[in-house]
């Protein structure tokens, strides 16, 4: 849990440091980069296991949502996924300051995003062929996350079946562990007296 905690913690602190003002040096290095060299990267064949990391992320999301949920989800797995952990220890001053970090932090994203999609116009093959490359993880992940929900209620299925199919063999062999320990308790060996 405290892994978990410690976790949610850095995100939440490396999302606070765009916000802050000692991060306008990681908001300029951020508007510096290069969109068309960033976007043609992206699309390059030297980017798969980044492309392969994104569908396995997507997916994931897809299959198991940690809020709202899904009726695959089983109980079990949706307690340990839950993010219920404690809030990190703040007072009411740094509760402000963060939240003020969170507001300035989505509005530095925005900007940023807003820059980088404007640059990426100069580049219309690129923005295509990105644009390409999306729509193919897009599509990937919904299959993978399809083919693991098929998976998952076929397996579901099939153990429910096996139970009602084995349901009159069990209360059979339940039957006859009782009636056998029954005998056994009203058999009680007797010693021969000499």
């Amino acid at each position: 849990e405290s892994e978990k905690l410690m976790a949610r913690r850095r995100s939440e602190v490396l999302g606070g440091i765009l916000g802050a003002t000692e991060g306008a040096a990681l908001r300029r290095i951020s508007h510096d980069v290069d969109t068309g060299s960033l976007a043609a990267y992206l699309y390059s064949p030297e980017a798969s296991g980044i492309r392969k990391q994104a569908v396995k992320m997507l997916s994931d999301i897809l299959v198991k949502p940690t809020k709202g949920g899904t009726i695959f989800i089983d109980k079990k797995e949706q307690k340990e996924d839950s993010l219920d952990l404690p809030e990190w220890p703040e007072s009411e001053e740094a509760r402000k300051i963060r939240e003020r970090q969170e507001i300035a932090a989505r509005r530095a994203i925005s900007v940023l995003l807003g820059t980088h999609l404007n640059r990426l116009w100069k580049y219309p093959i690129i923005a295509a062929r990105l644009a390409l490359s999306i729509a193919a993880i897009t599509l990937k992940a919904f299959v993978l996350a399809t083919q693991e929900i098929c998976v998952d209620l076929c397996s579901s299925a099939a153990s429910k079946a096996l139970g009602v199919a084995t349901f009159p063999f069990r209360v059979v062999r339940n039957l006859f562990n009782k009636n056998n320990k029954k005998s056994d308790s009203g058999d009680a060996p007797r010693t021969a007296s000499v």
